[in-house]
């Protein structure tokens, strides 16, 4: 009898071979194409999985239909128009333009005309890509904006990590992935103001993308466009700490993350969520958890004490 742990590993495998496959049309140039290294059903396992990042310029009859079980594509438009049909919704996109298409959901994309259609896809799949994807398809449906830049920076963190040995990247790439979707879904939550005042979702989205800087609280305020006593004020007002300690707390998250992966050093973990010196990261993570930084990652790695 076929174990489960097998079936898992040959459905994923067979996921993987498709999803690491150019689309259909006629290709005129691969500006960049980095397939992920998943060689086993736990790292398959992972909550996002990324299995190939390229862009590409088509000449024309580019096409994607939505066939390929679990996936979500994420492609962002450089260059030329698509035609979008998904989730009962239709419509086209240009430069600028993030789509977000899900195969579970069905659909096509198509190159629209005779331009030349330059495009980023990032393949992913797994239940954080699924969560936010839902999230995002209730507020603001398939089709979003995003700064160029933001989807570069992040294609090329993907790229970077992507060419490590496949058990190193795991947990760097699905925290590449939470950044971008978070940051969509901040935008979503700033041009709707559905919940929040803008100020404190702008503010949001600074300490999330530059959580890893030494940013500090003047630099906030300003980013916000508000004096520092009265933006310390309304912060502490609106969420009950300070903008240095929910500043403090967004690290420890993200050094959470990061220390699923047993590979990586604590000092450059300490250096990758913005503390510049080891010990001040060590004695304020125990602070935050009770434990260290080391304690942390044996307990949830099920890792002995030396």
């Amino acid at each position: 009898m076929i174990s489960k742990d097998f079936q898992l590993w040959n459905i994923e495998r067979q996921i993987q071979q498709l999803a690491t496959v150019l689309p259909e049309g006629r290709l005129l140039q691969t500006v960049y194409h980095q397939n992920g290294r998943y060689t086993d059903v736990a790292a398959m396992g992972l909550v996002c999985r990324v299995y190939s990042v390229s862009r590409c310029i088509y000449q024309q009859d580019f096409h994607i239909a939505g066939n390929i079980p679990s996936l979500l594509d994420v492609v962002y438009i450089y260059k030329g128009q698509l035609h979008w049909t998904h989730k009962n919704s239709a419509g086209s996109a240009g430069p600028g333009a993030l789509l977000l298409f899900s195969h579970h959901d069905k659909g096509v994309l198509t190159q629209a005309g005779n331009e030349l259609l330059e495009i980023l896809l990032i393949r992913c799949t797994g239940e954080l890509s699924e969560n936010f994807y839902r999230m995002l398809l209730r507020q603001a449906g398939t089709l979003h904006t995003i700064p160029r830049e933001r989807i570069d920076g992040c294609a090329q963190d993907l790229l970077h990590y992507m060419k490590y040995p496949a058990g190193s990247a795991h947990a760097r790439l699905a925290l590449i992935m939470t950044q971008l979707f978070s940051g969509l879904l901040l935008d979503v939550m700033d041009r709707t103001a559905l919940k929040h005042p803008r100020w404190f979702v702008s503010a949001m989205a600074y300490m999330e993308q530059n959580y890893a800087k030494e940013i500090t609280v003047e630099a906030i305020a300003a980013h916000v466009r508000i004096s520092v006593p009265h933006f310390h004020r309304l912060f502490l007002e609106y969420t009950g700490q300070t903008p240095y300690q929910y500043l403090l707390e967004l690290r420890i998250q993200k050094a959470k993350e990061l220390l699923k992966d047993p590979l990586l050093q604590i000092k450059h973990i300490s250096q990758d969520v913005g503390f510049r010196n080891t010990n001040h990261f060590i004695r304020h993570f125990k602070q935050h958890t009770g434990v260290t930084p080391g304690q942390y990652r044996r307990e949830n790695l099920q890792i002995p004490s030396p």
